[in-house]
């Protein structure tokens, strides 16, 4: 649903600019599209979508973002994403059997992924 009357970002609401803009906690990414968590901090929307540990509570609102208690461990916090090499936030695990790169979402959206072709349409997204 796309609403009628102006619509601004989470941060925007927040009155957040420039360097005030929040990290994701899911990624090592400042500023674009994101919500609130429930612990205190900001998502992009994209992360939060694709993370098999997180989902909005509200689904009309699309927020907050909220954790899966058993899917949310430090182990996945603590993986590397094969694009950008940092081990930072929620990853998915690509879906070709045999395969254990790890990736975020954003970095995968925002990569040269020629190189990454087969993890393009085989994400796996557990929960969805």
């Amino acid at each position: 649903m796309i609403p009628e009357d102006e619509w601004l970002c989470a941060t925007c609401q927040a009155g957040l600019q420039d360097e005030e803009l929040p990290i994701c906690e899911l990624c090592p990414i400042r500023g674009g599209a994101m919500k609130r968590t429930e612990w205190g901090g900001w998502a992009h929307v994209t992360c939060a979508l694709w993370c098999p540990a997180t989902y909005m509570r509200s689904k009309e609102l699309m927020e907050p973002v909220a954790r899966l208690g058993r899917e949310f461990s430090e182990e996945r916090l603590c993986l590397a994403c094969a694009i950008c090499g940092e081990a930072k936030g929620g990853c998915v695990q690509c879906w070709m059997h045999n395969c254990f790169k790890v990736f975020r979402q954003y970095c995968f959206l925002h990569a040269d992924c020629s190189r990454h072709s087969t993890l393009s349409a085989r994400v796996r997204k557990d929960g969805y």
